[in-house]
This record gives structure tokens, C-alpha cells and sequence, in this order.
């Protein structure tokens, strides 16, 4: 970790997380290009509805993410959605994937959101146990569609 920092130490992911950010996403099975993803960080740094924070290592590198934003709703009250969270294999169980989860959750309470959310698959047992182990609670299963189009 850095010398004299807190552990763990969590901030806002920048540009120059990129390719460490698409190392991290590899490890959960998306393999987004550099330029891609370069632009989609780009654009949420810039959404105040979105989160995205690295947890960081030796030499401030991230070895942990947490993309989240806040999602209003029709049928119910507004969510903060977690939509990832990674930790490299060689930093898990160091308590970074809770302090990103902590962030999140401090984040929701500064815009008066009472919930979070996220989604896992079903064949990640250790993130089912590790979400359980700090609140949350299994609501729902859902089957999840969707339909790539052409964008003029």
C-alpha cells in the first residue's frame, strides 16, 4: 500500500486508471478495449449521477473498482445500483472491496437514496456470501434481456 496513506485508500478513478480499470474488468469477464473504455470513463467522470471509485495499492494503483449511479424510478422510490465491483485476485479478503462498498453506500446517503442495489451471477457464490456478509439481502431472481440495435 502507499507509506502513510489509510488502508485501504479509495478515490475517484481517473483517465489514468484506464488501463488498470480494464484489467480489473478482464478478471469479471468483460474484455472492453482501451479506447472504448477510455471514453466510457471519460463521460461518467463527468455525470454527477455516477460513482467511480478505485481502491488503490503500492504506487496508487488501482487493484479494486466500483462503478455505481443513481437510478430513478416510476414503479418505486430512487436506488443507487451498483453496477461494479472488482477486486484483483491478489489483494481480495484486505476489507477493499467493503471500503468501496462503504463509499457507495455514504455516497447514497448524501443524495437522501435509502437503498442500494446490484445484481450478481448466480455462479459467484463468494460475492453472494460476501454482499450477505455486510446487509444485503437477496430480493429477487430475474431473467435478463436484451437486444443489441444499429445507432444512426
Amino acid at each position: 500500500m502507499v507509506p502513510n496513506a489509510p488502508f485501504p485508500r479509495v478515490r475517484t478513478a481517473t483517465l489514468r486508471d484506464v488501463p488498470a480499470i480494464r484489467g480489473l474488468l478482464g478478471q469479471l469477464g468483460y474484455d472492453v478495449g482501451e479506447e472504448a473504455l477510455a471514453e466510457r470513463v471519460s463521460r461518467l467522470m463527468g455525470n454527477d449521477g455516477h460513482l467511480l471509485l478505485v481502491a488503490t495499492g503500492d504506487r496508487d494503483k488501482p487493484v479494486g473498482l466500483l462503478h455505481a449511479f443513481r437510478r430513478d424510478a416510476i414503479e418505486k422510490p430512487p436506488q443507487v445500483t451498483v453496477q461494479s465491483l472488482v477486486v484483483d485476485a491478489s489483494a481480495r479478503r484486505l476489507g477493499l472491496a467493503r471500503a468501496l462498498m462503504e463509499a457507495a453506500e455514504d455516497w447514497a446517503a448524501t443524495m437522501g437514496v435509502a437503498e442500494l442495489g446490484l445484481s450478481t451471477r448466480i455462479d459467484r457464490a463468494q460475492a453472494h456470501a460476501f454482499y450477505e456478509s455486510i446487509g444485503y439481502a437477496r430480493v429477487s431472481t430475474a431473467h435478463q434481456y436484451a437486444k443489441a440495435q444499429e445507432c444512426v
